[in-house]
């Protein structure tokens, strides 16, 4: 009977002994993360919490959703009593609107241990509207006020660019869009990058792609249905051609987002007529950049379009969604275009010229190199000869400074 109770009194101590562990070994005592959004300045973290034994050194993690980097803050709070607090200072665009931000707090303490708290999620929502959202597929529109007919409208726009860019290219969007629309440029300041005051102040932004997954957009502009069609282009062909080595040429960039909006503007028509008249189209190769004269602009952007409906319309989308793929292998363009089509950029140019009525690019007109004059042989100047008196000053001051040296 002893033995029995000896023993029951030992197993009864075993189980109690993780319990008593897991008791001392509480890492923290009424933690409380916390997260305030300024939309468009600054995210505030902070921590509230007790340890048993004093923290050493104390970070902040935070990590941007759809991005690997971690981000890690080192603190100066130790103790244990922690009251940590720390901001993340922004500026207008460094973080798209409704931006999910996971963070967390790792304390190093005085005894060895690493602790580290629960994981944490904040929105980077601009509060300063009341948010409604419908979502269609992998689109999710997002607007306030009483513009739900806008809303409707870009919705529907965004569609019909998707159903365009997959009949044409054969890629579709594989991960979900925010759109969200704002009624004024006012109303969109804090949601977009500033480039200058003087800019912002001349200019009008009407849309514009952030972080891969999230498009900002002026829905009462009268483009706006072409401006989310020519943004979401940028999105999904950026997705499906996403490498570490390079990006896409301009022109195929470009192009695919101008065939995306549908027919091609009147500017760009009108400026790419008036070149095919006159012929001063700008060379493909030219469009692999940007153009930096402001009046080719238009005319820059409806020769991407034309060029670009030219491969599509002559070769079809399975040739295209080809030539993508082959630059997600992080091919250059030259090759790439050969891998596919079997021509380069010149013989590409040619092509469409010739599809749409355009004369052959003219040869620039050989360049003769300036007739320079048969050299003459110089003859070496013989050496002036030391006049007899400057020779006898010599002589004399030789002998002076011989002779002092000699004293």
């Amino acid at each position: 009977m002893r033995t029995r109770s000896l023993v029951i009194a030992v197993l009864l101590l075993m189980a109690l002994v993780p319990a008593m562990s897991a008791q001392a070994q509480e890492p923290w005592t009424g933690s409380r993360l916390t997260a305030k959004v300024d939309f468009g300045a600054s995210i505030t973290f902070g921590l509230q919490a007790q340890t048993a034994s004093p923290v050493q050194a104390l970070h902040l993690l935070y990590q941007l959703e759809g991005e690997r980097a971690r981000n890690r803050v080192n603190l100066d709070d130790t103790g244990t009593r922690i009251n940590a607090e720390w901001t993340w200072e922004l500026e207008p665009g460094d973080v798209p609107p409704g931006r999910v931000v996971t963070y967390w707090w790792r304390a190093e303490l005085a005894d060895g241990r690493t602790l580290e708290t629960e994981r944490a999620t904040v929105t980077y929502e601009d509060s300063r509207f009341t948010w409604k959202q419908r979502q269609e597929g992998n689109l999710v529109v997002h607007w306030y006020g009483d513009s739900r007919s806008e809303a409707d409208k870009i919705m529907a726009a965004a569609q019909a660019a998707l159903q365009r860019l997959q009949a044409g290219t054969g890629v579709e969007l594989q991960k979900t869009i925010r759109i969200f629309l704002y009624r004024s440029k006012s109303d969109m300041r804090l949601a977009i990058p500033s480039r200058s005051e003087s800019y912002d102040i001349a200019t009008i932004t009407l849309g514009m792609a952030m972080g891969g997954d999230t498009i900002v957009i002026l829905s009462t502009a009268a483009d706006a249905d072409r401006t989310i069609a020519h943004e979401l282009s940028h999105i999904v062909i950026g997705a499906f051609t996403d490498n570490p080595l390079g990006g896409l040429p301009t022109w195929l960039d470009e192009g695919l987002a101008m065939y995306a909006e549908g027919d091609l503007r009147g500017e760009n028509q009108s400026d790419l007529e008036r070149a095919i008249r006159t012929n001063t189209l700008i060379s493909v190769r030219s469009l692999s950049a940007y153009t930096g004269d402001p009046s080719q602009v238009d005319l820059f952007y409806g020769e991407c379009y034309s060029v670009v409906k030219f491969l599509i319309d002559t070769f079809g989308a399975d040739k295209m969604d080809a030539l993508l793929k082959t630059f997600k292998r992080g091919v250059y363009q030259e090759d790439a275009l050969r891998e596919v089509y079997g021509f380069g950029l010149d013989e590409l140019d040619a092509r469409w010229r010739e599809a749409i009525g355009a004369p052959p690019q003219p040869t620039p007109a050989p360049t003769t190199p300036p007739v320079l004059p048969t050299p003459r042989p110089q003859t070496e100047p013989a050496p002036t000869p030391i006049c007899s008196s400057a020779a006898l000053i010599l002589a004399a001051l030789g002998v002076l400074i011989v002779r002092r040296a000699r004293t």
